[in-house]
């Protein structure tokens, strides 16, 4: 493997990995909203409404995916697999389209 193909897999291990730790962070983050103690005395809010709890799930989810998508990532440039990089592509190029999708609020 020549120089700038092996810097690039770095660079790709490198970005996965800070993702990797976004995602677990929102994960954390999600999960300490909803279940800790202290979030009680935080917010001058009910935490038990339906917002609150469809907003943490959103974060939760989130987090999931990015966490999912950034090991998957980082197992395949360590292993140089092709068929994993196109995972990993693939969702990526999903993401893009993400915002031509309309949430529509029913009040």
């Amino acid at each position: 493997m020549d120089a700038c193909a092996q810097m690039c897999k770095c660079f790709l291990i490198l970005f996965n990995t800070l993702f990797a730790l976004l995602g677990l962070g929102m994960v954390g983050l999600g999960l300490w909203l909803r279940f800790g103690v202290e979030t009680q005395g935080l917010f001058d809010i009910d935490l038990n409404t339906t917002q609150f709890t469809i907003g943490v799930a959103v974060l939760v989810v989130t987090g999931v995916l990015m966490l999912v998508v950034a090991v998957v990532g980082d197992c395949a440039a360590c292993a140089r697999s092709k068929s994993a990089l196109g995972v990993v592509m693939s969702y990526t190029s999903l993401k893009k389209f993400k915002p031509a999708l309309k949430v529509v609020e029913i009040h």
